[in-house]
């Protein structure tokens, strides 16, 4: 039997089959842990668009100016 610990991310179309411990991501063929859950989510955050909060016409206006600067 295969066990999956408290707070982790299993990735789509992963294939577990080993124990994943808790707080922890995996991922893979078969899956394979590669970082703590508070990795992931610090590196989640500083790569995401802070605009929850943020009226659509702001929101507009952001991602026009960043994509179109690109």
């Amino acid at each position: 039997m295969v066990t999956i610990g408290d707070n982790v991310v299993i990735g789509a179309r992963a294939l577990v089959t080993k124990d994943i411990p808790a707080n922890s991501v995996a991922v893979g063929v078969p899956a394979k842990v590669i970082k703590k859950l508070s990795d992931y989510k610090d590196s989640s955050i500083s790569k995401g668009d802070l605009t929850k909060r943020v009226s659509l016409k702001e929101k507009m206006e952001f991602y026009i100016k960043k994509y179109n600067s690109q």
